[in-house]
């Protein structure tokens, strides 16, 4: 039995479904109880929003240096010219649903979150590739 639990928690890791796991259970909390997570969350935001994130992109930098420089996977304009355009139209397709959206809903005030769902996309597509 605890050989199960511990092939499911190196499965869980490996393919970041606790970043997905935690998303969800955010999601669902902050829709059912704003004050309650709030409280939690908001002395987490400086440690998140300007600690966290540097070491965050920082990696992301550095794994782009790596794969840039001479003998990197990427370091010819054309090996490198597929992944930037998909990241591109990862980064466009996400800002242009949430336009798209908030502009149906009636609600302009909305539009400066655009960068929420690139944000998102970046982070879940980083863990999910990196593992």
């Amino acid at each position: 039995m605890r050989w199960r639990v511990r092939k499911a928690f190196e499965y869980a890791i490996e393919n970041s479904l606790l970043m997905v796991l935690g998303a969800v259970i955010a999601l669902i909390w902050a829709n059912l109880d704003a004050d309650g997570y709030e409280a939690v969350v908001h002395p987490l935001h400086f440690a998140v929003n300007d600690i966290g994130m540097v070491f965050f992109f920082g990696l992301a930098v550095k794994e782009i240096i790596e794969a840039t420089a001479p003998g990197g996977a990427l370091h010819s304009f054309r090996r490198a010219s597929v992944p930037v355009i998909a990241a591109v139209g990862g980064m466009a397709g996400p800002a242009a649903v949430y336009v798209v959206l908030a502009m149906m809903a009636g609600a302009p005030e909305l539009l400066r979150g655009w960068a929420i769902p690139c944000a998102t996309d970046i982070a879940f597509s980083y863990g999910t590739v990196s593992s």
